[in-house]
């Protein structure tokens, strides 16, 4: 014989554990929040303004004080002669930046290359821009290097023209400055 379960309640499944939902706990942070923010508004806030009264008798503490020491130094100083001493190997100065200038030639460097190819693809490149261009060999600590040179240019305003020239066809320069020989 089988026996049924006539009667036989459904059991319902465990309620989900009750927490504090997400929302609920953004409010709380929100709030505590703000009212630490006031906290520390309220404690960084100035004193406040004394009231007259209080400036008045500070007043007359100030004035039962010793008075502050009189400089006199600058009596001294309006007393004194302003103008310099001139030494006796005093000599004019020249015009040193004019002077510099035509001392100087300016060169660009426009790139460093392993390849010989590549230092000729460029100053052929600058070559169609109507730069004197030249490739010059260096032996440095990585090896051999071939330098591509633009110039050599006897004012500062040729050399810039020369360079954005050469930075509008998107070939980056290096400004070299270097004795006149």
């Amino acid at each position: 014989m089988t026996t049924t379960k006539r009667n036989a309640q459904r059991r319902k499944s465990a309620p989900p554990p009750q927490g504090i939902s997400p929302w609920r706990a953004y409010a709380w942070g929100v709030a505590s929040g703000l009212v630490l923010a006031l906290l520390v508004y309220l404690f960084t806030l100035p004193p406040k303004n004394p009231t007259p009264q209080e400036q008045a008798a500070s007043n007359t503490e100030q004035k039962t004080q010793a008075p502050a020491a009189d400089y006199i130094f600058y009596d001294h100083l309006s007393k004194q002669p302003s103008t310099p001493p001139i030494s006796r190997n005093h000599q004019p100065r020249r015009d040193t930046a004019a002077e510099n200038e035509r001392n100087t030639v300016y060169l660009l460097q426009a790139g460093s290359f392993r390849q010989t190819e590549d230092a000729d693809r460029r100053r052929a490149e600058l070559l169609l821009l109507g730069l004197e261009a030249k490739v010059e060999a260096f032996n440095g600590s990585s090896g051999r290097l071939y330098r591509v040179y633009v110039g050599p240019f006897d004012t500062r305003r040729e050399m810039s023209k020369a360079r954005r020239l050469a930075t509008s066809s998107q070939i980056e320069t290096l400004v070299l400055k270097r004795p006149r020989s």
